[in-house]
């Protein structure tokens, strides 16, 4: 009787495998097919945006918020408030 479940379980098992691995390689066939898809679209178009002379990628937050904070800097600075002649702070006459 132990040899009989064995056999039925050993079988279903192998039937369970020849029934699934079909389904498990169609969905595998399907994660391949669209990312080679992405990378095709992906890499035309950042071929098409790098000769046409605009970014490939977006600027990160970081990088928006220190292009902000510079111009503030360069706004506001001292030096860019008032005229200086070119010989104004010479110590080499």
């Amino acid at each position: 009787m132990k040899e009989l479940a064995g056999f039925i379980k050993r079988t279903f098992i192998g039937v369970a495998y020849v029934l699934g691995s079909p389904i498990i390689a169609a969905v595998f066939m399907l994660f391949w097919l669209y990312g080679t898809l992405i990378f095709i679209f992906s890499s035309i178009q950042s071929i098409y945006l790098f000769f046409s002379g605009q970014g490939v990628f977006s600027p990160f937050e970081e990088d928006l918020k220190a292009a902000t904070r510079y111009d503030f800097m360069q706004r506001n600075h001292p030096s860019s408030h008032r005229q200086t002649s070119p010989t104004e702070g010479d110590t080499h006459s």
